[in-house]
């Protein structure tokens, strides 16, 4: 990358704006980040960043907005990827924050986009067994993800997504190991 990158508070303020696009957040993008990384397949960045985008990928020169928002993009991609694999006790999710509550629900909407757009199948043998246990506390977070855990009594799902800042960055490492083992990646 050449061009230089936003910080990701910039690049959420650029994306959210007035919050009347179509695009999503840094958090939101960050949980569906860590879904391309540590799932079970790994699309391409032109398969996924125009999910970001409201469906496509804005054009133009290297030192465009929307050239320096893939490029940022592209490179917390790269520090996810780095951070689960070689360093993995550093990796830290990027929530939002809101007078002094730390919020979940929006990173965990990306990471479910990530899971229910690439190869629905591949994520099927973890979602139904007991790789599902990983993913308990993302899935506690969303109303789609909670149908995920009809084993679960509704106290204990709500104990998990109230603690689940706490170890969702826990569980992308342990996905992204159970996946590479699984794979001999």
């Amino acid at each position: 990358m050449n061009a230089e990158i936003y910080s990701y508070d910039e690049l959420d303020q650029i994306l959210r704006g007035d919050g009347r696009k179509d695009f999503v957040g840094i958090s939101a993008i960050d949980g569906l980040i860590a879904a391309v990384v540590a799932g079970p397949v790994q699309p391409q960045a032109n398969e996924w960043l125009p999910l970001i985008f409201g469906g496509s990928l804005p054009e133009g020169s290297p030192d465009t907005v929307g050239r320096r928002a893939i490029d940022t993009i592209l490179h917390r991609r790269n520090e996810v990827l780095t951070a689960i694999e070689s360093r993995p006790n550093t990796y830290r999710p990027l929530f939002m924050n809101h007078a002094g509550q730390v919020i979940t629900r929006d990173w965990c909407v990306g990471f479910m986009l990530g899971v229910g757009t690439f190869e629905r199948e591949a994520w099927l043998p973890i979602l139904l067994s007991g790789g599902r246990q990983i993913l308990q506390p993302i899935l506690a977070c969303t109303d789609h993800g909670r149908t995920l855990l009809p084993d679960v009594e509704a106290d204990t799902i709500e104990q998990l997504r109230d603690a689940a800042h706490q170890h969702i960055g826990d569980a992308v490492v342990r996905l992204y190991a159970h996946n590479h083992r699984k794979h001999g990646r």
